[in-house]
């Protein structure tokens, strides 16, 4: 099966965007959807005769591994293929007005902006691989979800000796979107 490209989502695959911006080595992007569900029942009734939502909640929580904005700023003189291409889009694009791949920003953590600050999206794009001569380059592709109107509840670092800075986030959105289903049943109707 030699020539194939692969059909299933990976984490090589998918491109995590953060408001505007592209975030290099974000992994671990989990979220969930839950629906509180009441049952009613009348009296003298065994069983229930509805079954009523009455709460939605949707939450998740990414790591981010970091890295340092300095070490780039120095290979400047230096060929700029010693670094990643993913981190030179990262910082072309200006993600974080901090150092390296960090979310701890004044916009998110800051109790003077707390009540001025905006919600941003996250949305998770599917990559597709491009063949261009002998190379391989990704494109962003279609948006497969998409977290509204989040906001970030939490921030947390883990670091082991010997093991890469990560940087732990958790949020509350008012929506997700998963736009293959989405797909699927406006195909349907």
């Amino acid at each position: 099966m030699a020539g194939q490209l692969p059909s299933f989502l990976s984490g090589s695959t998918l491109e995590i965007r953060i408001g505007s911006a592209t975030f290099a080595y974000a992994q671990a992007l989990s979220f969930s959807d839950d629906m509180t569900i009441t049952p009613v029942g009348g009296i003298g009734s065994y069983n229930y005769h509805a079954l009523e939502p009455t709460d939605y909640a949707a939450r998740g929580s990414i790591v981010i591994t970091a890295y340092s904005d300095k070490v780039l700023s120095a290979l400047k003189t230096v060929s700029s293929n010693l670094v990643p291409a993913n981190v030179r889009d990262a910082k072309a694009q200006g993600n974080n007005g901090g150092d390296g791949n960090s979310l701890l920003k004044a916009d998110y953590f800051s109790p003077v902006m707390l009540l001025t600050s905006l919600s941003f999206d996250i949305h998770v794009y599917g990559r597709k691989p491009v063949v261009a001569g002998t190379s391989v380059t990704n494109q962003t592709g279609n948006i497969i979800y998409s977290m509204q109107n989040a906001r970030f509840g939490s921030y947390g670092f883990g670091f082991t000796p010997g093991s890469l800075l990560s940087e732990s986030l958790s949020f509350v959105c008012t929506a997700i979107v998963d736009y293959r289903s989405e797909f699927d049943t406006k195909a349907g109707a």
